[in-house]
């Protein structure tokens, strides 16, 4: 990734000052944490500078969960479970009547509802009602299906493009994607993450863009 121009002044150019390119881009999980700063402000001014087309190397983001499990982001089993195979070995779900029961506003970007919560997997049905920042996801990988609307959807180092029904867009842990931009409401999609994610397993590029409370809430 290429890394922004830091001016004389920049307390973390003194950090990285003298490292090569090839040790910037290989840096083992065990990294310092001035390295690893060094390595956030990289990625929001090349996010800043570029809108969105932005993956962090493996190895940093690796170390920089590390840190922030340790700085106190911690997944939380705090969020009941429905644990469908405990009950039955098998589900149906009617998605024309579940989406109908979502409210027509939210203070929040995202209100989901959960169809099944296994250790495995975890299905979701979602309604997106605020343009998404940059995010990524530590734990699992994710599949998202288009049941209505439109918009425009980034991930990893695609150019952001345009999404809508009957599409569905598949991304690993730690890609990075969010949608810049909605087209046509109600956007509905179906989310399986696998294995299952925690609720709390947003994190934001930029941390002033949000929390896990203020990007996604429960369907009451």
């Amino acid at each position: 990734m290429d890394r922004p121009h830091y001016a004389p002044c920049d307390p973390w150019q003194k950090c990285i000052a003298g490292r090569s390119s090839l040790e910037l881009n290989s840096q083992p999980a065990a990294v310092d944490s001035c390295y690893l700063n060094s390595q956030i402000l990289c990625a929001r001014a090349a996010f800043s500078r570029h809108g969105a087309l932005l993956m962090l190397n493996p190895h940093t983001i690796t170390a920089l969960n590390t840190v922030r499990l340790n700085e106190g982001f911690m997944m939380s089993e705090a969020t009941p479970r429905k644990k469908l195979v405990e009950a039955a070995p098998h589900a149906s779900f009617d998605l024309n009547a579940i989406v109908k029961t979502f409210p027509e506003n939210a203070d929040t970007l995202l209100v989901d509802t959960r169809l099944t919560d296994e250790d495995e997997a975890s299905g979701r049905v979602f309604r997106v009602y605020h343009p998404t920042p940059a995010h990524y996801h530590a734990t699992c990988d994710e599949y998202l299906i288009i049941l209505s609307g439109r918009a425009r959807f980034f991930m990893g180092d695609r150019e952001p493009f345009e999404v809508g029904p009957g599409e569905m867009l598949f991304f690993k842990k730690f890609t990075i994607h969010g949608m810049p931009e909605i087209l046509e409401h109600p956007l509905f999609m179906v989310s399986v993450d696998t294995p299952r994610r925690d609720p709390s397993d947003i994190i934001f590029v930029d941390p002033a863009a949000g929390t896990a409370a203020s990007f996604v809430q429960a369907l009451k």
